[in-house]
């Protein structure tokens, strides 16, 4: 049996490390806007850089979901500012919009249909 001691890590230097950036932004949607310039900046700084190389994490992905595809999704192949994405572990009703509504008009019996939950459903059609 051999007896392995890691060395310490070296201190990091706040002035040339950016792994970890704090932003403060009024809105979720305006989160995801500075998501994307900085995700553009880190790849324009660093060539070798790719989009399959990140990972963005999020408390709740499905309050972000439709923020991402607004601003991520909504460019072209050939637009500078595409990057290709994907988003995992969304709740399965809002992978299927139809269960989803499908559910809720199930459960109407339970409360009030009000103006905008009809809105939303007829939405979805």
């Amino acid at each position: 049996m051999t007896d392995t001691k890691q060395e310490p890590w070296s201190p990091v230097d706040p002035q040339k490390d950016q792994s970890i950036r704090f932003h403060i932004a009024h809105s979720t949607q305006r989160e995801v806007e500075i998501l994307q310039d900085q995700l553009l900046a880190a790849f324009n700084a660093d060539p070798s850089l790719r989009p399959r190389d990140v990972i963005v994490m999020v408390p709740d992905v499905n309050q972000y979901a439709p923020h991402i595809e607004a601003v991520f999704g909504h460019t072209d192949p050939s637009d500078p500012r595409y990057i290709p994405f994907s988003i995992a572990d969304q709740a399965k009703r809002h992978q299927a919009p139809l269960a989803f509504a499908l559910e809720f008009l199930l459960g109407g019996t339970e409360s009030r249909l009000t103006v905008s939950d009809l809105l939303d459903l007829l939405a979805l059609w």
